[in-house]
């Protein structure tokens, strides 16, 4: 994944957002299913300036 972004400058990738989100789309997944503990450290590799992480309507907010 960290590759996904190196045909971009330096200025370019710290403009790049990068989010999540726990629902709406059909036939993909989502934050909601998949755990804080390994959503976070995957982002880290991705060499973006900014993250997202929408959790607000998240069910199990103890989970994160």
């Amino acid at each position: 994944m960290k590759y996904v972004f190196s045909h971009f400058t330096e200025d370019e990738r710290q403009r790049i957002g990068v989010h999540t989100c726990p629902g709406g789309d059909h036939d993909l997944t989502h934050s909601a299913d998949v755990d804080c503990g390994e959503l976070l450290p995957m982002l880290r590799t991705l060499d973006a300036g900014n993250f997202y992480i929408q959790m607000a309507n998240e069910k199990n907010l103890r989970r994160h």
